[in-house]
């Protein structure tokens, strides 16, 4: 899964996001691959940044520990990555 130029994650964290997940937010936000946008609330992320599994770049999103294969959602499709893989077995 990549987040991809443009898009925007939650600016506040919490204490159930994973470790290396916050460690990394926190490299992208020194690197600027992760900047203030006009929303305060927000970060924008500059650079492509991929990630080896959906709940790991979910997370990053967030702020928080979620599920990836929950959370995101295909487009056009209005279902979860979850149930959109369980329909293509």
């Amino acid at each position: 899964v990549t987040i991809l130029p443009g898009s925007t994650v939650r600016k506040q964290t919490f204490e159930s996001l994973h470790e290396n997940v916050l460690e990394r937010r926190q490299e992208a936000e020194k690197k600027g691959i992760l900047v203030s946008c006009d929303n305060p609330d927000l970060l924008e992320v500059k650079a492509k940044a991929p990630f080896t599994s959906p709940s790991a770049a979910a997370q990053f999103v967030a702020g928080c520990s979620v599920s990836g294969p929950r959370e995101w959602q295909i487009t056009g499709k209005g279902v979860s990555l979850k149930h959109w893989k369980a329909t293509q077995k």
